[in-house]
């Protein structure tokens, strides 16, 4: 319960509210790898931290003759994270575009990766952030934040990377950035 009382003496009011409570969790993710062959046998020990609600959660664990067999988890966690302030956006669009390439290269088993859905996560990625261009070029992390010239670079980086991976970026944002930072 949330309770807030005013009085100045004479007169009071009071108010009770009850509010949830959600418990703030996100996932945690460990790899390890080991090389085992007949003779030798692998033990790898979980330790749970404490105060853990073992009905709030779940441990699951895979194994996969090789790291690379783990590759298609790990890229559905890049491509489907939420994110939202400008530096997410573009650390989100990173690694569709690694992935894209792999892609392109046809050396990987890729079959749970949708092409098309990189290509929509990419393109509403780079639509995000071209919002948060401040008016001096710069991008701050949120619409309304201040340009910064690290951050801006780092835009400018992932709009360069994404250019070079086929994608169409809009050039009079990118020469807005690159002039901020030549002025920074």
């Amino acid at each position: 319960n949330f309770i807030a009382i005013a009085n100045n003496g004479e007169r009071g009011d009071d108010v009770t509210e009850n509010l949830p409570i959600k418990e703030a969790t996100f996932p945690s993710f460990v790899a390890t790898n080991k090389v085992i062959n007949d003779e030798l046998k692998a033990i790898e020990q979980i330790w749970l931290p404490n105060g853990v609600n073992a009905a709030k959660g779940k441990l699951e664990i895979t194994m996969t003759p090789t790291l690379a067999g783990a590759i298609n988890q790990g890229i559905d966690y890049l491509v489907s994270f939420p994110y939202g302030c400008t530096e997410q956006l573009a650390s989100s669009i990173l690694p569709n575009l690694a992935i894209k390439k792999l892609a392109d290269l046809g050396k990987f088993d890729l079959k749970a990766i949708n092409i098309d859905d990189l290509k929509k996560n990419v393109e509403t990625g780079l639509g995000q952030i071209y919002q948060n261009q401040q008016p001096n070029g710069g991008f701050g992390l949120w619409i309304e934040s201040e340009g910064n010239a690290y951050l801006t670079a780092y835009v400018v980086e992932t709009m360069h990377e994404a250019e070079t991976a086929g994608y169409s970026i809009d050039k009079n944002i990118m020469t807005k950035a690159i002039t901020f930072m030549k002025n920074f």
